[in-house]
């Protein structure tokens, strides 16, 4: 069971350990004719330095998510956002909710804003619309060929200006005309609408939407205002956006905290703030660390 076990934290972390204890079977065995309980992995210490990767301190953190989860499973939209230092664990975080997010059927996609990249319209959404389409190309044909028939229901005609900035979308639907005659301003607005459309194709009761953009102090302008246009959408429900950012790299007049302001009158919005792990948790980390 321990060499099983579904955490690998839990598991035998070095073939020393489990040699020992099967040694001590081996032991009681012969000199007994029975195996008596005993406690196992007390050899069980690598011979490598590993920090422990289990979560610290933000148990309670965790279960706000994973409420806001259950919240938009009913058939809201939400909005929370994980502020905090560089490197204080905005997205150890998140990731712990992965799990019991798509244990409950929900679906769970993330981005990241890059600080080289602030010049690339829709970076980090691109990459999560990739991430969706690949969930797609992964289904039973079945599912797959419904997922076509509502893609090329939400995009219609327009697909073309979708597969320019999502190509994987071209695989799904076939490749795609590009529109020529819009202008720079008529096909951001354009491409907005269509993502309100793409995204509302995913976020359904039989499994919400969880959209995980990190680093959000660095996103673009255009990202900001598409971002608005999906969450001001009366339609749209089963969605929940986390956004993390450094708070101490924005200020009041920061187009993000622009935004946010914007879309709290709008939708449910939620902020937590990260602070150092306090003492009892730096030593609970040191102490399964060092065994």
């Amino acid at each position: 069971q321990k060499l099983v076990a579904k955490s690998a934290d839990d598991r035998y972390q070095s073939a020393y350990g489990l040699y020992r204890d099967l040694e001590q079977c081996r032991d009681m065995y012969l000199s007994g004719k029975y195996i008596d309980v005993f406690p196992l992995a007390r050899h069980d210490v690598s011979g490598r330095l590993t920090i422990s990767q289990a979560l610290y301190g933000r148990e309670r953190e965790v279960e706000e998510l994973i409420a806001a989860f259950s919240r938009i499973a009913g058939g809201g939209v939400e909005m929370m956002f994980v502020a905090g230092y560089s490197g204080v664990g905005k997205t150890s975080l998140v990731n712990e909710a992965h799990k019991p997010i798509t244990g409950k059927k929900g679906i769970f996609v993330s981005g990241k804003f890059d600080q080289y990249q602030r010049n690339v319209p829709y970076s980090a959404f691109i990459n999560v619309f990739s991430q969706l389409i690949d969930q797609v190309l992964y289904q039973a044909e079945d599912r797959l060929n419904i997922y076509r028939h509502l893609l090329k229901e939400a995009l219609g005609s327009h697909a073309g200006v979708f597969a320019n900035l999502v190509p994987g979308i071209e695989l799904l639907l076939g490749e795609q005309e590009a529109e020529v005659d819009l202008g720079p301003v008529e096909l951001q607005n354009l491409f907005n609408q269509l993502t309100k459309s793409f995204i509302q194709v995913f976020a359904k009761a039989e499994h919400p939407l969880v959209v995980f953009i990190d680093d959000f102090q660095w996103a673009d302008l255009a990202s900001l205002k598409m971002l608005e246009v999906v969450l001001e959408d009366p339609e749209l429900s089963y969605f929940l956006l986390i956004g993390s950012y450094r708070d101490n790299e924005v200020d009041e007049n920061h187009p993000l905290v622009l935004t946010k302001k914007k879309l709290e009158s709008v939708v449910t919005s939620t902020t937590i703030t990260l602070k150092p792990l306090l003492e009892i948790h730096v030593a609970r980390l040191l102490l399964d660390t060092f065994h």
